[in-house]
């Protein structure tokens, strides 16, 4: 990675204003083709969003783990109401500090009132409880597969900047956005808010320099890092489903090979 020359527009360019489908920001990675960028063969220009570990995990990841291990958490909580005789949407009805009143009417037994308090992030906002441990689980797994990079959806780095400190950023490769090149020229040498502010809800729609002075291309994925992302999208948008083998067939065929 390297400090992009004043004025680069070329494949692997990173820059600091890429508007994300939520109305948000992020940086920017180009994935056109070296070539045609070059040659201007093309209107158009393919950017990847990336954001910073941290972020990507406080929102795609945090939804994930309550995905994979939010219905643990459901279950205790239920299981405890069940004992009391207390229906199980109650904090979802009634709300959290209402339902520990009827429970403390009930005459709840100090443990169960403990591990609802454990709970209690989980119930009122979905926070993620680190103490947790199936939660705590799918959190250190979606972390080792982005660091692995076994994920398809997504490539891990390290960093973006040569002289920065090892953050962590995702590229995501799911929200692939369509830059227009006279855009990204005008990044390349630096554009100011003000131009922005002038058209931001036409011509520059996909950027978003909310609370930034000016946008800029101001770091380069070198070769081959940026071929092997790219080659990693690609991949992920090609990818082709087929059906698993059907069960009368995988006993049959398991039934002349395997040894018993």
């Amino acid at each position: 990675m390297t400090k992009a020359k004043f004025g680069e527009l070329t494949q692997g360019a990173i820059f600091n204003c890429l508007r994300t489908p939520d109305a948000g920001r992020s940086y920017g990675v180009v994935v056109s083709a070296r070539c045609d960028i070059a040659h201007r063969k093309s209107k158009t220009v393919l950017c990847l969003p990336i954001l910073p570990l941290k972020d990507w995990m406080s929102t795609v990841g945090k939804q994930e783990v309550i995905v994979q291990a939010g219905k643990s958490v459901e279950k205790m909580a239920a299981d405890i109401l069940e004992k009391y005789t207390i229906a199980k949407e109650s904090f979802q009805i009634y709300g959290y500090y209402s339902t520990i009143e009827i429970l403390k009417n009930k005459n709840i037994k100090k443990n169960d009132l403990d591990c609802l308090e454990s709970l209690k992030p989980y119930i009122e906002e979905k926070d993620i409880i680190k103490s947790n441990k199936q939660m705590k689980e799918v959190h250190n797994r979606i972390l080792d597969s982005l660091w692995r990079n076994s994920r398809l959806d997504s490539h891990f780095i390290e960093r973006i900047k040569t002289d920065e400190d090892c953050v962590g950023y995702i590229i995501d490769f799911t929200q692939p956005i369509t830059l227009n090149r006279t855009i990204l020229d005008e990044l390349s040498l630096g554009l100011d808010k003000l131009k922005y502010d002038r058209d931001k809800s036409g011509k520059y729609s996909n950027i978003n320099l909310d609370n930034l002075n000016e946008g800029e291309i101001f770091s380069t994925l070198q070769s081959p890092y940026i071929e092997h992302i790219l080659q990693r999208f690609t991949s992920y948008y090609s990818r082709i489903g087929t059906s698993d083998i059907s069960k009368i067939d995988f006993q049959n065929l398991k039934g002349k090979y395997e040894i018993a």
